[in-house]
């Protein structure tokens, strides 16, 4: 065996460490209804409209979208708004997500 080989040391996750983080994603239901939206707008978004806006966070039943440029969140909470939200509420029903706020800049504000 060469001596790069012997000095790389492989790494292992220990399975107790992986199932806590498991479980730890299984207690909270908002996080994995958030995973699931993010999955559905990768998977039934239009292409163009995922070029320019990505799912950020699910606060409530409010799904923040983060968006390149302000004229962007604008255009999209005015042309495209309705139709994704008909999208995903078809797949996580309409009790789930009840609205989708369209914003630019590093991070979403809770109070809007």
């Amino acid at each position: 065996m060469s001596r790069k080989l012997k000095d790389k040391k492989v790494g292992f996750t220990k399975v107790e460490k992986v199932v806590r983080g498991i479980i730890k994603t299984l207690e909270s239901p908002q996080k994995l209804q958030e995973a699931y939206l993010f999955e559905l707008w990768n998977n039934l978004v239009d292409p163009e409209v995922k070029k320019r806006a990505s799912p950020e966070r699910l606060y409530g039943k409010t799904l923040y979208v983060k968006v390149k440029e302000p004229m962007w969140a604008h255009e999209m909470t005015l042309n495209h708004r309705t139709r994704i939200l008909e999208i995903l509420q078809r797949e996580v029903g309409k009790e789930n997500l009840n609205d989708i706020r369209f914003h630019a800049g590093n991070t979403f504000n809770r109070e809007t």
